[in-house]
């Protein structure tokens, strides 16, 4: 009997062993809370989708996807599938109030003259010192900007290996010529056959900050937000080449995109979200699948930023069997501090050709 009793006791010490006796693993954060939150942004929205105030909804709904993105990596199990949902819920919302806001008939326009206000006949002596004192400081940056310029010029007249000395009825440069090297380029290229061309790569308006690469033309700060450079069809696929500007200092990184291909009766025969988006460096447009096909990834929510006075350039793509039926196109990108850029495009009956502005940015062949 005590050796059985001794080998039960044993067994029950092995036993304890073998399971060990440390503490179990703790459990998964939970995301009850920012599925909470996600849930109350969402009903946010459909209460004021409801009462069509669409712009407080798809904000309310890019506010829940936000909520969601942050959540997801901490996620497991049921929590996880929950916050997927409600991802796709708020995508399949903003996209479908973005394409309402874009294929909304206009509003007529009044034509009753706005009332003229009544303008104050006296100035609050506060403001009126505060315009005072910002027409003076303009004065002094642009007196400030013009001397720095002339003493550059100068120095240019000095340094520059390439001034000659004048005829006596050679007019005088001016400081302008001086600086940007025209002057010199009066001198000694008419020596080499001509005048040689100035300002190599610079776009419309200034120097560019990017160089044409056709189909896009230079982007220069005076580049519109956002432009439709070509349209082209590539059996069932439909390109649009896109061009983004950042005009401000501060970078935005892009939230929400669509792109729209429309016929002859303006009407969209292609799903907006359906339409890929890539950027265009490393795009290929000569592999049999267009979209499947890329070795560059398409664009997410937030995967692209355009730094502040820069540009960025993209190619979306359009599947669909009516793909030679295209005549025109439209495109709307938005930001994550709550902008957006829209451009349009259009196509002659006989088949798309770039508008009249647009061609003219285009380097001639």
């Amino acid at each position: 009997m005590n050796r059985c009793f001794r080998g039960s006791l044993l067994l029950t010490l092995l036993f304890a062993i073998l399971t060990g006796c440390g503490s179990p693993p703790p459990p998964p954060k939970s995301m009850a809370k920012e599925i909470g939150e996600a849930e109350r942004a969402l009903d946010a929205a459909k209460n004021w989708k409801g009462k069509s105030e669409f712009d407080l909804a798809l904000g309310e709904y890019q506010r829940a996807r936000e909520i969601v993105s942050k959540a997801k990596p901490s996620a497991e199990g049921t929590e996880l599938t929950r916050l997927q949902n409600m991802e796709e819920e708020a995508r399949t919302n903003i996209i479908a109030l973005e394409t309402r806001k874009l294929t909304a008939p206009p509003k007529p326009v009044d034509s009753t003259p706005p009332a003229v206000a009544d303008v104050p006949k006296t100035m609050d002596p506060a403001e009126k010192k505060r315009k005072e004192d910002e027409a003076a400081k303009a004065k002094r940056d642009a007196d400030a900007a013009k001397a720095k310029d002339d003493i550059a010029a100068k120095i240019t007249a000095v340094a520059s290996p390439t001034t000659k000395k004048k005829k006596d009825d050679e007019p005088e440069p001016t400081a302008e010529e001086l600086k940007t090297g025209k002057a010199a380029q009066k001198g000694e290229g008419a020596g080499k056959g001509g005048e040689e061309k100035a300002g190599e790569g610079e776009g419309e308006g200034g120097q560019a900050i990017k160089k044409a690469e056709p189909p896009f033309p230079a982007i220069t700060d005076k580049s519109p937000p956002l432009q439709i450079c070509k349209v082209e069809v590539k059996g069932k696929f439909v390109l649009a080449y896109l061009q983004v500007y950042n005009n401000a200092e501060q970078g935005k990184r892009i939230t929400t995109w669509g792109v729209f291909f429309k016929d002859g009766n303006q009407q969209a025969f292609i799903a907006p979200q359906t339409v890929a988006v890539f950027p265009a460096s490393g795009f290929k447009n000569n592999v049999p699948d267009l979209v499947g096909g890329q070795i560059v990834t398409a664009l997410t929510v937030g995967s692209q930023q355009i730094t502040g006075f820069d540009g960025l350039r993209l190619i979306a793509v359009g599947e669909s069997e009516r793909a030679k039926d295209v005549r025109a196109a439209a495109a709307k990108i938005a930001f994550h501090d709550g902008t957006n850029v829209v451009a349009t495009y259009s196509g002659a009956a006989g088949g798309l050709e770039v508008d009249a502005t647009l061609k003219a940015l285009q380097p001639k062949k």
